[in-house]
């Protein structure tokens, strides 16, 4: 039994030690590729309109560097805006399951909200 569980824990260690996405603020950020299922929001402030979400399959850990200049970092990301033209954002439908490159952008302040993160989409594989 000792012998399985410690099988376990280092299998697992790899997952536990995952890198977090880096928010770059560069010319050519990394392109990113994440999973999951669109969800579509109403835009509470004026003028009204519709929000665009990916909840993600699975959680995803983003640092970097919010204005100000103070360091950030959220654990587990599992739901993030999208932001894209808005011919293909239109294309999206409520529970579509989708995978998108794009690149990540942080919120504006630290301490931001897990929804407070854009990913510009790029292409939809």
């Amino acid at each position: 039994m000792r012998l399985v569980s410690l099988l376990l824990l280092l299998l697992t260690q790899p997952v536990l030690a995952a890198d977090c996405f880096q928010i770059v603020n560069s010319p050519s950020p990394p392109q990113i590729v994440l999973r999951g299922v669109i969800e579509l929001r109403r835009d509470p402030g004026p003028p009204a309109g519709i929000e665009t979400f990916l909840k993600l399959s699975t959680p995803v850990c983003v640092q970097g560097v919010a204005r100000g200049g103070r360091p950030f970092k959220k654990e587990r990301v599992d739901l993030i805006q999208l932001g894209a033209p808005v011919s293909l954002l239109s294309s999206f439908r409520t529970l579509d399951r989708v995978t998108v490159r794009g690149e990540l952008w942080g919120p504006g302040e630290n301490g931001g909200p897990p929804d407070g993160f854009i990913f510009a989409v790029k292409e939809v594989l």
